[in-house]
This record gives C-alpha cells, structure tokens and sequence, in this order.
C-alpha cells in the first residue's frame, strides 16, 4: 500500500478494477482530463489479470495517478477502499466504476455543490446499450429520499458508485466506512445506507447529469469491441461544445417525462384512496367510533406523507 505521503492533494478519486482491461483506460482518460488538476487517482486492482496490468500500466507516467495492484477480495474490495481513504489527506473522495465516464468539468462542478454538506450525486442517469437513457428519480435532501434507500424490506438504490463525492471528514464519522457486503447486497447501497443513517447527515443531488454510466448487467454479454465503440463515442462527444448542451436538453426531457408519469401514477392512487374514504365516510354516521378512527388516520404523519398532492405541488413551476 502507497504511504500517506503519496495521497496528500486536495481531491482524491478511487476506480475499482477487476476485469474490464477494455474499459478502464477510458475511465482513467475521463479523470485526467478533469477541469481540477490537484487530484489523486487511485486505481485499485482486486485481483486483476496481466491484461488489465497492462491496460493500467502507461498511465502511471502521470504522477496524479497510482496502481494498487491487490488480491481477489471477498468481495469486490471495498477494505482497500477504505484503507486509502484513511491513508489519505485529501478533502473529498470521489468514486468512478472502471466502465463508465466522467464529464471534464463532474469533479469541479461537485466540489462546488459539497460546499456546507457532507455527500453529492449527479442526477441518476443511466444509459441503455440502445442509446436511450432512463432516470431513477432522486434528491438527497429530502428525508423520504433518504427513508425509500433505507428500507430492509425492499433493497433499492439510485446512487450508483460512479460520481459520487463525499467529504473525507464525514467518512470518518461513520461508524465502518467501506467493508465487503453480505451476498446479495449491492456494495455500494450497503455503504451508502451508513451515510443515511449518519446522525446530523446532509446531502445535495445535483439537478445536471455530470457522468457516462453505462449498466453493467446488461452489457455483461456484449463483446468488448462493441462496448469500447460506445464508450469512444461519448469521449469524442466531450470535445464538442455541442454535445454537452444536447445531452442536458435529453436529460431534461427525460426527467420531464418520468415527472408527469408518477405525477399521473400518483392521481391514481390519490383517487383510489378518495374512493375508500368516501366508504368509510358513509358509515361514519352510523357509528360515531367509526368517525373517531377515520379522523385517527388523516392526522397521521404517513398519510401525510404520502398525499401526492403535497409531493408535486409546484412540480412545473
């Protein structure tokens, strides 16, 4: 492991490797090329083969970026992760998937928005091998945000590892920081959900999408050529000035529409819920205990909660 004396600038970025030899040098490319040049770039091998040494190799002529080149772990090495960070003197932590990109100016335009929070996300954009994208509405301000990744019974993640940054200081508060997840449980919502539990927690997500996430699953049978052909498309976007302005116009067109179809999803269930009350409503006179009760249930905070009206009102303002 790199002493602390080799991790000392201000930002640091971690890209977790284990078999993607064709992609990763693309992921290296995007974080170089980042518009905040006092950066870290901790590549962490998890029991790669000489194909991926080989990918990683000429990068290291840059003196910003480090190879370790580590066993298979029981996992997916998420105990280096956290033995970097703590061997670390930067401010931020950032995070990039060994198969995805990040924007030239994603570290900058972050560190701008950690400013008074302890965690940030770009907006939640994924992109489908077809070239169609999707959104996994999100914003970590919101408590109820928080509470839907939070619930045991029903695993759920928006937060990919790609483009997240949080401080190094509130890292250090949590209570284990990066360990292997239990079989079954995605890595990086097991590490998030101490986040969420953090006591005095804030986080922003940002309204842009800054980062390339392309899904791993359903590229898992794709044959490389065709994956590395994707992804070159993207960076030869990012030298047009154009191709940033098309991609935002996309993204707000796709929020736009996931917007209106829980909106329209919501009204449903909102009527539904209309109708059950107006049964209930048609007893009360019977029984004033009825009434009691039925009054019991308006006032409570999850009904109120999850009055969509309340959840969309000024959606389009």
């Amino acid at each position: 492991m790199s002493k602390l004396s080799e991790f000392q600038r201000k930002n640091l970025l971690i890209i977790p490797t284990h078999a993607h030899p064709h992609t990763v040098p693309y992921a290296i490319k995007s974080a170089q090329n980042q518009t905040i040049t006092d950066l870290d770039i901790v590549v962490i091998g998890d029991g790669v083969t000489d194909e991926t040494r080989a990918a990683v190799e000429p990068f290291l002529l840059d003196e910003r970026v480090r190879f370790l080149d580590k066993p298979k772990a029981i996992r997916h090495g998420e105990e280096y992760r956290d033995h970097v960070i703590r061997n670390s003197s930067a401010e931020t932590v950032s995070y990039l998937g060994d198969d995805d990109l990040l924007f030239p100016s994603h570290l900058q335009l972050m560190g701008e928005h950690l400013s008074g929070v302890d965690f940030v996300n770009p907006l939640p954009i994924f992109i489908n091998f077809d070239g169609s994208i999707h959104y996994i509405p999100t914003d970590l301000a919101n408590p109820d945000s928080l509470l839907w990744h939070l619930d045991e019974q029903v695993h759920r993640n928006s937060v990919s590892l790609t483009g997240v940054m949080h401080t190094r200081e509130s890292y250090l508060r949590l209570p284990f920081g990066w360990r292997p997840a239990p079989l079954g449980r995605w890595t990086d919502h097991y590490m998030w959900q101490q986040y969420f539990q953090l006591e005095g927690f804030q986080a922003k997500t940002l309204p842009i999408s800054t980062t390339a996430k392309f899904g791993d699953v359903e590229r898992s049978n794709i044959e490389p050529h065709l994956r590395v052909r994707e992804i070159e498309s993207y960076v030869q976007g990012f030298s047009r000035p154009e191709f940033i302005e098309n991609w935002n116009h996309l993204v707000r067109e796709v929020v736009r529409a996931k917007s209106v179809e829980q909106l329209i999803e919501l009204q449903i269930v909102h009527s539904e819920k209309e109708r059950l009350i107006s049964e209930i409503q048609d007893q009360v006179e019977k029984n004033s205990e009825i009434s009691q009760e039925l009054n019991r249930v308006l006032n409570t905070k999850s009904w109120r909660l999850t009055n969509p009206l309340r959840q969309f009102r000024g959606l389009f303002k």
